[in-house]
């Protein structure tokens, strides 16, 4: 069977995938939302839940190479963010912005 998965819509169709135990569309979604790179915290939840290590990942990077302080604050009182319990997560997430952002800054230094 083949299936063709808007990235509008994998992060819809991955708890159907899941709970359907569709192997084949389950990687599609993953595949859509990780090619994107959309900074949410909707997918770093979809990671934890459904225990897709790649798809955690590659949420964790994005959201902390596009997300402010204040969004990954705004994300995470989303009503779609309530399973990301593990607050280790979102500090993890701050620990890269907190890194990019001052490795930013010695090579603004460097440069100037």
């Amino acid at each position: 069977m083949k299936f063709i998965v808007l990235y509008q819509r994998a992060a819809a169709l991955l708890p159907l995938a899941d709970e359907y135990q569709i192997e084949g569309l389950k990687k599609l979604c993953v595949a859509e939302l990780k090619k994107f790179a959309v900074p949410r915290l909707e997918y770093v939840s979809l990671g934890i839940i459904y225990n897709l290590d790649d798809l955690l990942s590659a949420a964790i990077e994005t959201c902390a190479k596009k997300l402010g302080l204040e969004e990954i604050d705004r994300q995470q009182n989303l009503p779609e963010n309530k399973d990301i319990v593990d607050d280790k997560v979102v500090l993890r997430i701050l620990r890269w912005v907190s890194f990019l952002h001052h490795f930013y800054m010695w090579i603004k230094t460097l440069i100037s």
